[in-house]
Protein backbone atom coordinates (compact mmCIF):
# COMPACT_ATOMS: atom_id res chain seq x y z
CA UNK A 1 0.00 0.00 0.00
CA UNK A 2 1.46 3.40 -0.89
CA UNK A 3 2.00 5.73 2.05
CA UNK A 4 -0.30 8.26 0.40
CA UNK A 5 -3.19 5.78 0.90
CA UNK A 6 -2.75 5.62 4.69
CA UNK A 7 -5.22 7.55 6.86
CA UNK A 8 -3.83 10.93 7.89
CA UNK A 9 -3.56 12.22 11.43
CA UNK A 10 -4.32 15.98 11.38
CA UNK A 11 -1.63 16.62 14.04
CA UNK A 12 1.06 14.47 12.34
CA UNK A 13 0.13 14.46 8.64
CA UNK A 14 3.18 12.43 7.52
CA UNK A 15 3.68 8.95 9.02
CA UNK A 16 6.52 7.86 11.28
CA UNK A 17 8.16 4.58 10.23
CA UNK A 18 9.80 2.20 12.71
CA UNK A 19 12.55 0.18 11.04
CA UNK A 20 14.44 -2.71 12.60
CA UNK A 21 17.30 -4.36 10.75
CA UNK A 22 18.55 -1.05 9.34
CA UNK A 23 22.20 -2.16 9.45
CA UNK A 24 21.67 -5.07 7.03
CA UNK A 25 21.84 -4.94 3.26
CA UNK A 26 18.09 -4.76 2.67
CA UNK A 27 17.44 -2.62 5.75
CA UNK A 28 19.99 0.01 4.73
CA UNK A 29 18.47 0.26 1.25
CA UNK A 30 14.98 0.56 2.73
CA UNK A 31 16.24 3.22 5.15
CA UNK A 32 17.68 5.28 2.27
CA UNK A 33 14.42 4.99 0.32
CA UNK A 34 12.37 6.05 3.35
CA UNK A 35 14.59 9.06 3.99
CA UNK A 36 14.20 10.17 0.37
CA UNK A 37 10.41 9.74 0.41
CA UNK A 38 8.65 13.09 0.96
CA UNK A 39 5.56 11.23 2.24
CA UNK A 40 7.52 9.98 5.30
CA UNK A 41 7.68 12.34 8.26
CA UNK A 42 10.18 10.52 10.47
CA UNK A 43 12.18 7.27 10.38
CA UNK A 44 13.10 5.57 13.66
CA UNK A 45 15.81 2.99 13.08
CA UNK A 46 16.45 0.41 15.80
CA UNK A 47 20.05 -0.77 16.15
CA UNK A 48 21.97 -2.98 18.62
CA UNK A 49 24.82 -0.54 19.34
CA UNK A 50 25.53 3.18 19.17
CA UNK A 51 25.98 4.30 15.56
CA UNK A 52 26.24 7.69 13.94
CA UNK A 53 23.92 8.46 11.05
CA UNK A 54 26.97 8.42 8.76
CA UNK A 55 27.98 4.92 9.92
CA UNK A 56 24.44 3.63 9.60
CA UNK A 57 23.94 5.04 6.11
CA UNK A 58 27.43 4.23 4.86
CA UNK A 59 27.69 7.68 3.30
CA UNK A 60 28.39 11.25 4.46
CA UNK A 61 25.22 12.67 5.99
CA UNK A 62 25.38 15.72 3.75
CA UNK A 63 25.03 13.46 0.73
CA UNK A 64 21.80 11.82 1.97
CA UNK A 65 18.55 13.73 1.45
CA UNK A 66 16.11 13.54 4.35
CA UNK A 67 18.71 12.62 6.99
CA UNK A 68 17.14 15.20 9.32
CA UNK A 69 14.11 12.95 9.81
CA UNK A 70 16.26 10.00 10.99
CA UNK A 71 16.17 9.00 14.68
CA UNK A 72 18.45 6.15 15.76
CA UNK A 73 17.32 4.09 18.74
CA UNK A 74 19.69 1.69 20.52
CA UNK A 75 17.90 -1.46 21.67
CA UNK A 76 19.28 -3.77 24.34
CA UNK A 77 17.85 -7.02 22.96
CA UNK A 78 19.45 -9.14 25.71
CA UNK A 79 17.76 -7.12 28.42
CA UNK A 80 14.57 -7.10 26.40
CA UNK A 81 14.57 -10.91 26.24
CA UNK A 82 15.15 -11.18 30.01
CA UNK A 83 12.41 -8.82 31.13
CA UNK A 84 9.61 -9.27 28.62
CA UNK A 85 6.78 -11.64 28.91
CA UNK A 86 4.28 -9.15 27.51
CA UNK A 87 4.49 -5.54 26.27
CA UNK A 88 7.96 -4.17 25.54
CA UNK A 89 9.14 -1.81 28.30
CA UNK A 90 9.97 1.61 26.87
CA UNK A 91 13.19 1.79 28.92
CA UNK A 92 14.75 -0.78 26.56
CA UNK A 93 15.00 1.72 23.68
CA UNK A 94 17.09 4.91 23.81
CA UNK A 95 16.80 7.62 21.14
Amino acid sequence: MPLSDLPRDPIHPRPTVLLSGATGLVGRELLCQLLCDPEVGEVRALVRRELSAEALLGTPVGAMPGVGKLRIGVVDFERLARVTRGPVPTASVRY
